[in-house]
């Protein structure tokens, strides 16, 4: 990976501190990848003297017509607003490369942090279609996860579909309680493909073949 970062910095009109990026390129997985592409006016965050409050004005990621878009506002310690959105993104040209674990897709939607004083109001939905693990095809992934206002406890649902048959379905809570993560989660498989697992299993299991089904 390699990384050609063009910043600036300035105070604008209201005395506020601006730093801005500039069209820069980055490298991941041997694909270029832009920051600000377009070489725009947006693409910087805004800050105040004091640290305190800062404006995330549409950072955004792009590769060919890829995006990854970052924005929002954050108002001291406890007040939050910040928004990233994935548009058309190939999963295997953005994330690391693993030797056991190939995972292939296009990824779209949109992940929020909201907080007003203790309340948090954090939301997940995003959709991988064409999804490959270990170059098996699963199908089309939907992922939903909201959490509670504590910030401790998160409802998700999530559903893998292929030929419009919901091959595996997932659906529960995540709780975060004394540092430690309890799963209260329900799992249906309906023949679903279990040779994503044959290269997990390299060394110890291998040759793995068959559908699962059941809960």
């Amino acid at each position: 990976d390699a990384y050609s970062l063009n910043l600036y910095h300035t105070i604008d009109a209201q005395k506020k501190n601006v730093v801005g990026i500039q069209k820069s390129e980055l490298k991941f997985n041997d694909f270029l990848w832009y920051l600000n592409e377009k070489d725009g006016r947006d693409n910087k965050i805004v800050f105040d003297k004091q640290f305190k409050n800062f404006n995330i004005e549409d950072i955004i990621l792009s590769h060919d017509n890829q995006k990854v878009r970052l924005y929002g506002l954050l108002n001291g310690k406890t007040n939050k607003d910040l928004n990233l959105s994935f548009n058309e993104v190939q999963l295997d040209r953005l994330l690391p490369r693993l030797d056991k674990f190939k995972i292939n897709g296009s990824l779209n939607g949109e992940v929020n942090l909201k907080q007003i004083n203790a309340i948090y109001q954090p939301t997940s939905t995003l959709k991988i279609d064409d999804l490959k693990l270990n170059d098996v095809a699963l199908g089309k992934m939907n992922l939903d996860i909201r959490g509670d206002q504590s910030f401790q406890k998160f409802y998700l649902n999530s559903t893998i579909e292929n030929d419009n048959v919901a091959a595996f379905e997932a659906e529960g809570n995540i709780e975060i309680v004394d540092q430690k993560t309890k799963l209260d989660l329900n799992f249906n498989f309906e023949k679903f493909n279990l040779g994503i697992l044959a290269s997990l299993g390299a060394g110890v299991i291998s040759d793995i073949h068959g559908f699962a089904s059941g809960r």
